[in-house]
């Protein structure tokens, strides 16, 4: 089994087929898969990377 098939069974995406593609969609609202971080929803993950990336490298 593979990366994408094991979060779709989990339930953090859903797989559609469009065409010949398949298109993801992710719940933001899942919980992190580690117990010491399942407080923490994969939403909040994803914003705290949105937010690193966004910064001015140079400063």
């Amino acid at each position: 089994m593979g990366i994408l098939s094991d979060l779709e069974e989990a339930g953090y995406i859903e797989r559609e087929k469009v065409g010949r593609r398949n298109q993801y969609v992710l719940d933001r609202s899942r919980p992190l898969r580690h117990p010491r971080e399942a407080h923490h929803q994969v939403g909040e993950l994803l914003e705290a990377i949105e937010h690193s990336t966004d910064r001015d490298p140079t400063r």
